[in-house]
């Protein structure tokens, strides 16, 4: 009698949870990676590697990504770009291309949480937090957010790849947004500005793609506009 043998090789640095829409209200669509076509979102839809959500007019959805929630507001594409958990590490990269999301990062004593959200004009990364993005404007309820401005390098995983084949990203100004504060970014000068108008930082814009910031002590404010110049 033969018999065969089946092995099955689990990579260390793999997804080890399903990505799934829920709590849908409207119209909510998918976009899967190999098409060009969208598809109308089902509550408890599975969301692949590269796969794109999009929500229309007065219509909202949320990302469960095991221990991380991403509520989406109307007219909101988001993007799965990295998601791979290590045991040890959970790395997700999102990628905001309009709207806005609502991201909720829980992290545990054994698990370390690299999660970040990436849009045209920044990125917002976080160890375990609570916190609201659309890319220009960024408000933190709880936790710490490193904002990093200017367009980024985007980080994306190749299917059946891991973090650590992920080209590295390049490097940017960072800002550290504490909870209760909220920042706006207005492209057009390199101020930086608080809520009441008072000025922080001003310097003639350089001839660079890159932000220039104030790397001082945070204002008393609460609220920060920063205003930065993008070629």
């Amino acid at each position: 009698m033969r018999f065969k043998l089946l092995v099955v090789l689990i990579c260390a640095n793999t997804i080890l949870f399903g990505v799934t829409i829920n709590n849908i209200t409207g119209k909510v669509e998918v976009k899967k990676n190999d098409s060009t076509t969208w598809i109308k979102a089902s509550e408890g839809m599975e969301i692949d590697l590269s796969d794109t959500v999009s929500t229309g007019f007065a219509s909202t959805a949320v990302v469960n990504l095991g221990k991380a929630t991403v509520a989406l507001e109307p007219l909101t594409r988001l993007t799965v770009d990295m998601l791979v958990d290590s045991g040890s590490k959970v790395t997700t990269s999102l990628f905001l291309q309009v709207g806005a999301v609502k991201a909720d990062v829980e992290t545990s004593e054994n698990v370390k949480q690299n999660f970040q959200i990436q849009s045209p004009f920044s990125t917002a990364s976080v160890r375990g937090t609570s916190f609201r993005f659309s890319g220009l404007k960024l408000e933190v309820y709880s936790g710490k957010v490193a904002l990093k401005l200017g367009p980024p390098k985007r980080l994306k995983q190749k299917e059946g790849s891991t973090a650590q084949d992920a080209e590295e990203p390049t490097e940017q100004e960072e800002v550290i947004v504490n909870p209760g504060q909220k920042v706006e970014i207005i492209p057009g000068t390199t101020d930086v500005i608080t809520d009441d108008d008072r000025v922080i930082n001003q310097s003639e814009p350089e001839d660079t793609t890159e932000p220039e910031i104030d790397r001082g002590a945070p204002p008393e404010s609460s609220n920060l506009t920063i205003i930065w110049s993008q070629e």
